[in-house]
């Protein structure tokens, strides 16, 4: 499937069920939706995240400046990232 790039109809089906936040149990907006994915659909989408992650790194995809969804990378990596560039260019 991960070779020929085709991922199967059938496992693109999901059940939407309705989860409860809080408040008035009558008012729809107190209400989210949720997605119950078939088992498979869930081991073949991180199977394809662990092979996606591993290639990255490997042939340079990204930049050094692509903070999001990287492992070791957060919003504090990247506000000290730019706090040290700003202060080296007023050095």
């Amino acid at each position: 499937m991960l070779s020929m790039g085709i991922f199967p109809d059938r496992l693109k089906y999901a059940i939407v069920k309705p989860l409860f936040k809080n408040g008035d149990k009558s008012d729809v907006s107190n209400y989210r939706p949720i997605s119950l994915l078939p088992a498979f659909s869930k081991v073949l989408e991180k199977v394809t995240y662990v092979r996606i992650f591993q290639h990255f790194p490997n042939y340079s995809v990204l930049i050094d400046e692509q903070f999001g969804f990287r492992p070791k990378s957060s919003t504090m990596t990247a506000a000290y990232s730019l706090i040290n560039e700003v202060l080296d260019a007023l050095n």
